[in-house]
C-alpha cells in the first residue's frame, strides 16, 4: 500500500491499476487462507478489496479519458492510508492469534 501511495505521488497512473489489482489478490488470498476469521475482519478485507477495485476503475477512467492528471492524489492516499490502518489491525490479530 505504501508503494500505491508514492506511485499515486509520482503520477505514475499507468502502473497504479496493476498495484491494485496485485493487492485485491493478496487481500482475497489472506481472507481465504484464513477461515477463522472473525464477521468483522471478513467485513475489513471485502471493504478493502471492494475499494481498491473502485480506485482502480476511477483510475482507468481517467486515463482512458485522458485526464489521469486531474486525479486528486490526496484523496486516494488518505483512502489508501486508512485501509491501511484498518487492515493492520486485522493482520496483527491473525499473527497475534495464530488464525
Amino acid at each position: 500500500m505504501d508503494e500505491i501511495k508514492r506511485l499515486h505521488r509520482a503520477a505514475a497512473w499507468s502502473a497504479v491499476p496493476d498495484r491494485y489489482a496485485v493487492l485485491r489478490r493478496l487481500l482475497a488470498s489472506i481472507n481465504g487462507l484464513n477461515p477463522s476469521l472473525d464477521e468483522r475482519q471478513k467485513s475489513v478485507l471485502s471493504g478493502a478489496i471492494v475499494q481498491f477495485r473502485t480506485m482502480e476503475e476511477q483510475v482507468e477512467k481517467a486515463q482512458a479519458a485522458n485526464r489521469a492528471g486531474e486525479l486528486d492524489v490526496a484523496r486516494l492516499n488518505r483512502i489508501v492510508s486508512r485501509q491501511l490502518d484498518v487492515l493492520n489491525g486485522v493482520m496483527i490479530r491473525i499473527r497475534q492469534t495464530g488464525i
